[in-house]
């Protein structure tokens, strides 16, 4: 049983250093499918799908060094022109089988899954379906199957998946930029018990700012079943097991989680849009212009009492005034009320 297991990825790994028919002496890095076609490889542990850098020097020797997330080395690929050498044993041109790479790889729902390293399918045709292009770039789409996580035969989440990939105009690099997952159901062709093959489509790009893609695509790439969609507790993701041969066969694709954006139309809709604009703006201005208002009010009152305190302090006055009737407590005295008709009579007399 462990040797079925195994079986696949023995496959894989093989149908990875197989080189391509070309001279020797125009023979790319670029051009070897045990590349990704990037500065980066992807080596696919199911638990955890660390990228490793392709380190290139001025001689054209390539290497890659894959190790899991514990950091054991499980691959070590050296390019020399056209010789491939994997973990030290060359393996192009074939002078031996090539070493089988053996990950354990966590249960889900107490069922193992399948090697993740599988060959490339010879019965798919890799023919563009459709080519959108402009002045800047062109976009041609590839058919590819991939296979999603489910869960007892039932699919978590159909999508069609599209790799989105950036490729120079001289066509030396391809750099995945993106992945665009819509549900798209009708897709599925079989389900086992842990996967559900899905037919879909890889989208090639070509333009000269594959850098700034790559960055992109670096930015937002992580593997392993933490950034994917949950089932439950867990989490799954998407894989690709058939593609061109520029892509590492089996790698973990995780696609980005869709915001769109709300549909218009509906009573909740309108609710939504009535409460946005009416209800919220009438309550922040009755908050503000009650708040005005409160601190108009605090400094009326203050001024009063200043200008009463004031006052009080200039109509202090003798008791024997306020007895009189000449003065009062409520203010100066004034001419018409302390002396009136009284105090005129005095004058015209005098």
């Amino acid at each position: 049983m462990r040797f079925l297991n195994v079986l696949p990825l023995a496959l894989g790994v093989s149908s990875l250093l197989i080189p391509p028919q070309v001279d020797k002496e125009t023979i790319h890095i670029q051009d070897l499918p045990v590349f990704q076609q990037a500065d980066e490889f992807s080596l696919n542990c199911d638990g955890g799908c660390p990228v490793f850098p392709v380190r290139h020097d001025v001689n054209g020797i390539a290497r890659v060094q894959a190790k899991t997330l514990d950091s054991k080395l499980v691959a070590d690929i050296v390019v020399n022109g056209d010789e491939v050498f994997f973990n030290g044993q060359q393996v192009w041109p074939r002078t031996a089988l090539p070493p089988t790479l053996s990950i354990k790889q966590p249960m889900v729902n107490g069922l193992e899954p399948p090697m993740t390293l599988v060959p490339v399918s010879s019965s798919i045709e890799y023919k563009p379906s459709k080519i959108l292009s402009d002045d800047q770039e062109v976009v041609v789409v590839y058919p590819i199957e991939i296979e999603i996580m489910a869960v007892g035969n039932q699919v978590v989440k159909a999508e069609r998946v599209e790799l989105r990939v950036a490729q120079s105009a001289a066509g030396v690099g391809v750099y995945p930029s993106a992945i665009m997952p819509y549900r798209s159901s009708p897709l599925i062709d079989s389900c086992t018990n842990v996967w559900c093959r899905v037919r879909g489509t890889i989208a090639l790009k070509y333009n000269e700012w594959r850098e700034a893609l790559a960055n992109k695509f670096r930015s937002w790439r992580k593997c392993g079943r933490k950034s994917g969609h949950k089932i439950g507790n867990k989490t799954g993701g998407v894989r690709i097991v058939g593609g061109p041969n520029k892509f590492a066969p089996g790698a973990t694709l995780h696609p980005h989680k869709h915001h769109g954006h709300h549909h218009r139309g509906g009573f909740f809709w309108f609710l939504r849009r009535a409460f946005r604009v009416v209800v919220i703006p009438i309550v922040l201005g009755l908050g503000i212009g009650m708040t005005i208002g409160a601190i108009t009010k605090a400094i009326v009152l203050y001024v009063q009492r200043r200008r009463t305190s004031t006052h009080g302090e200039y109509a202090k006055v003798k008791q024997s005034e306020i007895e009189e009737g000449r003065a009062s407590i409520d203010g100066p005295p004034k001419y018409e009320e302390v002396y009136g008709e009284e105090a005129e009579k005095e004058d015209e007399k005098k």
